[in-house]
């Protein structure tokens, strides 16, 4: 398995997704492509056909705010997608998702972070997304080809019960009344001090690790998406 992705400049939340995979032993492929989303994804995809030369199985991971608290494996018969709790970018797809065989909240589509087998992912991209244009969006192309796979039976699924990864976003899932507020997320994470400290209250930490309350899981990524804060992810 290889760890493949992206940083386009580098600071301390790059070095700290870089060192969490590494201290497990994990070969990571870097990116340096710069924006817009359309050339980062399309130098993925080759990167994705190089590493496919010699890698069975692989793992995208967001390389500005991600972490890795655990070791992992993923499946080398199927994909797999990350969930977050807001369909984005597009609200009115919600229905189109098939209906989770879990209780969960976390249901959607999330593009930070993916994971499976190389050649699949080949064949995912030449056949629901092909080359994407340089003002493309990324989130909306792969929700929808997502949705069009599978519907068409290809082997796709999203990871409901958060065991690969975790989005840390909306949590609590609403603001406190007057409280200032991070407005992609609603997270702040600190104490009274503004002191990293996690606040929220879909997960508990045990032994240093972020559990998740409601599917008991203990993801092995942690993506801090819509500008959550992972200061506090750092200090356990």
């Amino acid at each position: 398995m290889i760890v493949c992705t992206n940083i386009y400049a580098p600071n301390e939340q790059t070095r700290q997704m870089v060192n969490s995979f590494e201290r497990f032993g994990y070969e990571m492929a870097i990116l340096n492509a710069e924006f817009p989303y359309g050339r980062i994804f399309n130098n993925l995809v080759q990167l994705y056909r190089r590493a496919a030369t010699g890698h069975q199985t692989f793992i995208y991971s967001d390389g500005g705010d991600t972490y890795c608290q655990r070791p992992f494996t993923v499946p080398s018969d199927r994909l797999i997608w990350s969930t977050e709790k807001q369909c984005f970018p597009h609200v009115h797809l919600a229905n189109e998702y098939p209906t989770p065989p879990i209780e969960t909240h976390w249901r959607y589509l999330n593009n930070g972070g993916y994971g499976g087998s190389l050649a699949l992912m080949i064949e995912f991209v030449d056949k629901y997304i092909g080359k994407l244009r340089m003002d493309a969006n990324c989130q909306h192309e792969t929700m929808v080809a997502f949705l069009k796979a599978k519907k068409d039976g290809f082997p796709i699924e999203l990871d409901y019960g958060c065991e690969l990864f975790q989005t840390i976003a909306f949590d609590p899932a609403k603001p406190s009344k007057g409280k200032r507020i991070d407005k992609a997320s609603f997270s702040i994470h600190q104490d009274e001090n503004g002191v990293p400290k996690y606040g929220g209250t879909d997960f508990i930490i045990r032994r240093g690790k972020v559990v998740n309350k409601l599917t008991k899981s203990t993801p092995a990524i942690l993506h801090g998406n819509g500008t959550t804060p992972m200061q506090w992810v750092y200090l356990l």
